[in-house]
């Protein structure tokens, strides 16, 4: 899927191509809609074969949310009312999605059987200077609930939703920590550093490690993980769990250095 404006277009199409060297082929096209509607992808299924989208209005922040069937070309399911959707979610068959919504009193998590009725699930007790990103896992068993305590959180609670039973696991709510990914790069530059055997048992079975980084400036290793920025990364985190327990305990690794003002 990729989006295409050509010069005489007022907005972008959504374009679908069939194989690296396929052809291209439209899906939605909004601009016989007219009145300055936009449309963005907020998700698809594993498959490719559904989608959920955004209709939007001008520069507002908020977007109409639709979902769309690939083979029919056709929406399906309701359309869910204009509101800033800060994570959207769908499970494999398209059926189901998870999706934040940026309420006046702070952001809420819903599941939603498309055939039914939303159902709140979390965020209750967050208010509306909270942030939340929901993130689902590569096998659909999984969700990420990330925190933040505005856009520049010096805490994230983090959690994780086992669909299943609705279980919910604490990856981290009290320690004031900013949570971000380490990559094979800055893993292999960390060994270079500190030795091989802090990471050498995760690595390399496992793609990302989670470290946190305390006010304090020293680092805490808890999990293999993935950088909680984007969709794609949080779903790293989920991968981490498919490959053996729920989560792993914390260990404590290394004071931080400062050198020259930029913290290593």
């Amino acid at each position: 899927f990729h989006m295409r404006r050509a010069p005489e277009q007022d907005q972008s199409v959504l374009m679908m191509r069939d194989g690296l060297e396929g052809k291209d082929s439209v899906l939605i096209d909004p601009n016989p809609w007219g009145g300055a509607k936009s449309i963005s992808v907020r998700d698809y299924t594993s498959t490719g074969k559904r989608l959920a989208y955004g209709v939007q209005r001008g520069g507002e922040d908020e977007v109409e949310l639709h979902f769309f069937d690939v083979d029919t070309r056709k929406d399906y399911g309701p359309v869910l009312p204009r509101a800033r959707y800060m994570s959207v979610n769908l499970l494999p068959d398209g059926q189901t999605a998870y999706y934040v919504i940026a309420t006046p009193k702070g952001p809420r998590l819903y599941e939603h059987k498309l055939s039914g009725e939303a159902k709140e699930i979390f965020g209750a007790e967050l208010g509306p200077m909270m942030l939340l990103i929901a993130g689902l896992s590569p096998d659909a068993k999984y969700l990420t609930m990330t925190v933040l305590e505005g856009s520049a959180s010096a805490k994230n609670q983090v959690y994780v939703l086992r669909l299943s039973d609705g279980k919910r696991i604490t990856i981290n709510e009290s320690i004031a920590a900013r949570f971000f990914g380490m990559g094979f790069a800055a893993a292999d530059a960390f060994n270079a550093e500190h030795g091989t055997h802090v990471l050498a048992g995760l690595m390399p079975t496992t793609p990302v490690l989670l470290a946190m980084l305390r006010e304090d400036g020293s680092w805490q290793l808890v999990g293999s993980t993935g950088n909680l920025g984007t969709d794609d990364d949080r779903r790293a985190l989920m991968q981490a769990l498919r490959l053996g327990a729920e989560f792993l305990a914390p260990l404590a690794v290394t004071k931080v250095t400062v050198e020259g003002g930029y913290r290593r």
